[in-house]
């Protein structure tokens, strides 16, 4: 069998632990010189911050790239720059990468060439279909899932505000859509509050109660 892609996802520790794993560093070497798609997630661009082309270039050096933010790191754990070797964000930069930075705990996926990168893991489902789409592969139609559709309702509101996203919901639900996690729009209520953001944190769980009151008639889930 012939792998022609990679994805390298993790948590916070392996920030660790990957960067030196002379076997993973061979391995996106050796993908990157075959021009075959290396994938990364949250964490995952970690296993790249040591890799170097022709033993001194970075190979992230220029590259657009995204991953587990500053804003994201710090806002979870305020002590994480004294926890872990590094900052993901800061790290890519540092070896001139260009970062790009999207709405906290919602997907961005960024793409350079055969690179791809999201920023959390509410970028996996986009990110993984980018890299089929790469693999020159149409992905197959599948059910969207309740995560997904509170990841674009948080998306609407960020981009649009309070207004759009209540029309958006109230779309989905005159249509029988599956209706959006209402716990992932309620902890992005926490997260507001947390930001001191006392007006989104509301909205959001207004948008969380409009889905808890929508009724189940057509099998449609609001939990």
């Amino acid at each position: 069998m012939f792998t022609k892609g990679y994805t390298l996802s993790a948590v916070r520790e392996p920030c660790s632990i990957i960067p030196d794993n002379p076997h993973v560093q061979r391995l996106v070497e050796n993908f990157h010189r075959q021009g075959k798609v290396i994938g990364a997630v949250c964490h995952g661009p970690a296993a790249l911050v040591n890799v170097y082309l022709e033993g001194s270039t970075p190979f992230l050096s220029g590259r657009r790239i995204t991953g587990f933010s500053n804003s994201e790191e710090l806002l979870l754990m305020s002590d994480a720059e004294n926890l872990f070797p590094f900052l993901l964000q800061s790290k890519l930069q540092d070896l001139g990468a260009e970062y790009s930075e999207g709405p906290k705990y919602l997907e961005h996926v960024v793409q350079d060439q055969n690179l791809l990168t999201g920023q959390n893991p509410w970028s996996v489902w986009a990110l993984a279909e980018a890299m089929v789409r790469e693999l020159g592969v149409e992905p197959r139609q599948r059910p969207v899932t309740r995560q997904e559709r509170a990841v674009e309702l948080l998306g609407r509101y960020e981009s649009f505000g309070n207004l759009k996203a209540r029309q958006k919901l109230s779309m989905s639900i005159a249509k029988g859509q599956i209706l959006p996690d209402r716990q992932l729009i309620a902890m992005h209520s926490v997260v507001a509050l947390m930001e001191l953001k006392i007006g989104k944190a509301i909205d959001l769980l207004s948008l969380a109660k409009q889905i808890k009151n929508t009724t189940n008639s057509k099998g449609r889930v609001a939990e």
